[in-house]
Formats: C-alpha cells, sequence, structure tokens
C-alpha cells in the first residue's frame, strides 16, 4: 500500500509555504500489508545454558529446580555439589524438572566438591568417562549432533596441585582429537583476570594451544576474580550475563549457545480437535437442514451430499482448532497454596532487592529463598505420602514410587532408538527362530525307520531306563530327566509292534 510522507515547513510567510507545498512522488513508502507471524518459541538450534557454583546442593535442590524452569534452561552445570554416593541420586532426582534428566561424579572418601550436568531429555547424551585426575573432578557429556560434540563440567579445588596443567593438557589431548565441538566449564579457582599470576599465564597458555577461548570478562565471585570459566571450541557462544543469584558466593553465568538442530528429538507436540459443549447439540438441530430428495439411483450422491452439508455445520459451529503443546512438564506438587504464595514473597523480595541494592533487603531475599526450599520440599512430601497412604495394599505402587524417588529414570541409549536398531534386532530374532525350527527338524525321526524297527526286548527296555545310583536331590532329579526322554522313545518303538 502506498503512502505518503512529508515535512511541515515552517516559514515566515505562511501562503507562500501553502502555495508552493506539492505532493512528491518520491515520498512513496511501500508498506506491506501482509501480517506477520511472531514465533514465540525459541528456535531448536539455540540453547540455554547456565553455569554455578552451588556450594551444597542437597539444602537448595528445590531452589534450582525452579530456577532452571523459570529460565527455561536447557542445560544446567553444577559445581560443589558436596554430594556422596549414598545421597548423590536423592539430592538430584529432586533437582531436575520432571523432563530432565542428569550426569554426575562424586567426591569419593572426602567432603566436597562434586560436579553434575542436568540437561533437558530432548537431547540425546551419555556420560564418557577419560580415567581419574588427582587435580581436578569432571563429567564428560557426549552431545549427539552431527558434528561432534561434548560438554565437560569441571571443578578444581583452590589448592595449588603441581600435577593439573599435566592431567587437565590430558584431558584436552583427548577431547579436542575425537570431537570437533567442545564446551568446558567450571569452577577452576584460577584469576585468570589477574595476568601477573602464574597459574593464570599457564592455563591461558594451555587453551592457546589447543585452539580453545575463554568467553567469561566479569568477575565471578562476590569477592573479585574470575573463577567460573566457559571455554569453547567449534561452538557459538553468545549473550553471557553473570548475575548474582543469591544462591552462593560465586555468581551465576548463563549463556546461549548455537547447535545443530538435529541433535533433539521432537518434543512439542500438536493436537487437532473440535471443542464441543452442552450447546453444541442444539446448535447443530437448529443449523442443519435435510439434504434435498434425489432419484434413487443416485444413492452416492445422497450420502456425499448428507456428508457435506454436517460437515459444514460442524466446522461452522464446531472448528478445528490446534494447539501445540511445548512439551514441558510441571511438578503437581507447586500448585500448592502454599508454594505459590511463598514464591510470590520470593520474586517481590528479589524485585525490591535488585532495585535499591541494599544489604539489608539481600538477606531478606536469601532468607525467602531458604523457606521457598523448604515449602517446596514439605509439598513434595505431603504429595508422595498421600500417594503411598492411599496405596497401602498396592504393593506395585508403593515399589514403583520408591523406585522413582531413589532411583534416576533409566532410558534408552540413543542408538537403540533409530530404525536401523529396530530392524536388525527383528532380522536377529526371525533368523533364530529359523535356526530352531531347523534344528528340530534335524533332531526328529524319520517315519520309515519307525516302520522297519523291530519293538525292543524287555532286558533292552530295561537297560535304557536310567537306574539311580545317587539319591541325593541332584540325582534323582537327574534320573528323572532321563525316564522322560526314554519313555517316549519306548512308546514310538513300541507303536508298530501293536500295528504287526
Amino acid at each position: 500500500m502506498p503512502a505518503i510522507s512529508h515535512s511541515r515547513r515552517h516559514g515566515k510567510n505562511k501562503n507562500t509555504c501553502r502555495k508552493s507545498r506539492t505532493a512528491n512522488p518520491s515520498n512513496l513508502i511501500c508498506i506491506s500489508c501482509q501480517s506477520q507471524s511472531v514465533s514465540k518459541h525459541r528456535p531448536d538450534n539455540i540453547s540455554q545454558l547456565a553455569l554455578l557454583n552451588i556450594r551444597s546442593l542437597a539444602g537448595k535442590s528445590f531452589i534450582v529446580n525452579d530456577f532452571i524452569n523459570k529460565h527455561k534452561l536447557d542445560f544446567m552445570f553444577l559445581t560443589e555439589t558436596w554430594l556422596g554416593q549414598e545421597n548423590s541420586a536423592a539430592v538430584l532426582i529432586e533437582t531436575a524438572p520432571p523432563n530432565f534428566s542428569f550426569f554426575s561424579e562424586a567426591r569419593i572418601h572426602k567432603r566436597g566438591g562434586g560436579v553434575a550436568t542436568l540437561f533437558k531429555d530432548s537431547f540425546q547424551c551419555r556420560q564418557m568417562f577419560y580415567g581419574q585426575f588427582d587435580s581436578f573432578e569432571y563429567v564428560a557429556t557426549q552431545l549427539k549432533s552431527p558434528c561432534r560434540a561434548i560438554l565437560v563440567t569441571i571443578y578444581r579445588p583452590p589448592k595449588y596441585n603441581a600435577r593439573f596443567s599435566d592431567e587437565f593438557a590430558k584431558l584436552l589431548s583427548i577431547v579436542c582429537m575425537d570431537f570437533d565441538c567442545v564446551l568446558l566449564v567450571g569452577d577452576f579457582n584460577i584469576h585468570v583476570d589477574n595476568l601477573t599470576d602464574g597459574c593464570a599465564k599457564e592455563l591461558l597458555n594451555i587453551l592457546d594451544n589447543f585452539g580453545l577461548s575463554q568467553h567469561v570478562t566479569e568477575s565471578t565471585h562476590n569477592r573479585g576474580h574470575i573463577l567460573d570459566l566457559i571455554i569453547s571450541k567449534g561452538l557459538n557462544i553468545y549473550e553471557i550475563v553473570v548475575n548474582d543469584v543469591a544462591l552462593s558466593d560465586h555468581y551465576c553465568v548463563s549463556f546461549k549457545m548455537t547447535t545443530s538442530a538435529n541433535n533433539m528429538k521432537s518434543e512439542a507436540e500438536v493436537i487437532r480437535k473440535r471443542y464441543i459443549n452442552d450447546n453444541t447439540c442444539a446448535l447443530f438441530t437448529q443449523g442443519f437442514t435435510p439434504s434435498p430428495t434425489l432419484p434413487s439411483a443416485l444413492v452416492d450422491d445422497l450420502v456425499n451430499s448428507f456428508s457435506s452439508n454436517i460437515m459444514t455445520v460442524i466446522d461452522s459451529i464446531a472448528p478445528i482448532k490446534t494447539k501445540v503443546l511445548s512439551g514441558r512438564k510441571k511438578a503437581p506438587w507447586r500448585n500448592a497454596t502454599l508454594v505459590k504464595e511463598h514464591k510470590r514473597l520470593c520474586r517481590q523480595a528479589e524485585r525490591r532487592w535488585r532495585k535499591n541494592k541494599l544489604q539489608v533487603h539481600y538477606d531478606i531475599y536469601k532468607e525467602s529463598l531458604r523457606n521457598y526450599n523448604q515449602e517446596l520440599k514439605n509439598a513434595r512430601q505431603s504429595y508422595f505420602s498421600e500417594i503411598i497412604n492411599r496405596n497401602s495394599n498396592n504393593a506395585r505402587t508403593l515399589f514403583s514410587v520408591v523406585d522413582r524417588l531413589t532411583n534416576p529414570t533409566a532410558s534408552l541409549p540413543p542408538e537403540l532408538l533409530s530404525n536401523k536398531s529396530c530392524n536388525d534386532f527383528a532380522a536377529f530374532f526371525t533368523n533364530k527362530i529359523l535356526q530352531i525350527k531347523q534344528a528340530v527338524a534335524s533332531m526328529a525321526t524319520p517315519p520309515s525307520t519307525l516302520k522297519n524297527s523291530s519293538p525292543p526286548s524287555p532286558q533292552h527296555a530295561h537297560s535304557a531306563l536310567p537306574t539311580p545310583t545317587d539319591f541325593s536331590p541332584q540325582g534323582l532329579r537327574a534320573a528323572h530327566s532321563g525316564t522322560e526322554l526314554c519313555v517316549p522313545r519306548l512308546l514310538d518303538c513300541g507303536t508298530p509292534s501293536q500295528n504287526i
């Protein structure tokens, strides 16, 4: 649609200006009349990630769960989880939202440390292991994509270890050779912003030798310095934001990463249905008119006309509507009234603190987070307690609930979900059945041999039966099995004698 845009001139002689003002065709601007659809969903090849040194996850699991849902994260990297092997699975199950899985490594025979990676189920991932290193802890996650990609979460303790450079270089030599796209995140406890620091120089030299880039440029600790790093190779990392989330003395580092669109399983579900209510029947009766009478020879035309009339009326009163479900699941205990109230108070305290940056409001916000986490824990306990009490006589449900609370969800490896794997299994099963049939056919006795065979003598028949010499349960069981094998043969051999 062409439109004319002009600017009004201001002069002393207004009449002269009005007479000289004419339409200028060069000011015509083409305005598109087509409506542009704005997508509310993030593209599939853009992932939202976050890194946080949580410093004890056990008392903050529900807050981290809410943080993942609130920021719609695809990956969450945690360091210093302080989890042991006895409680690691239970705490991480509380931390992971319903549509998330996790990989973790706990420190053995010592307190502290520990790393974990939480990721959405739509990503096809598997955990990799490259040996154990004394100077740092790590968990490696291979991401299935056309380009070979790996994500590694690392925690290096603050105490100096002379073997760190050699062991870290050894790990990089493996992952950089096997993978095209590499992402290393974690708390290195090295002041990389201090170029005079010897450890920082050595670390930056190692990264430069392997062609890796470090992206964090802001302080990640409340006392200053850059400790939490994002290191990548072959990946597009952008929109890095360092933010204090009041969960530890470290700040949260969130960023976006562009990945291949083929490394995700589709989690969106499209539903097409008609919405029929109590008034639909009355509206259909009013709108439906009988089809005109046609000759008896045109039965097909009569049926088509009737069907078309019905579809026209139904489409007018109850049209088909399409709804796209995002696939995100929400824990049912989050709908409790007290949980919603504590969440509202928590957000209110956060807005007040971020507005004025006062220490007193910061302390109030941290206290609100603790209360919110406790209320989520109580709501979850009440939810599962109700299920257990309601199914006290159903052992299957009880075992299922306990397994869900203590063990992570077991999923098939991504390579077993392909059509090729299904076809290979079907071929193996078919060939196995054919082999069994051929073996049974070869073991069967031909009928011709039965006709020419003579009946066995009583002495021969008696000798064919096994006589147990060992009266132990094992010996009697062996004798019984031998009897079962011999009796059918004796009966088959006795059949021709009866015919004679």
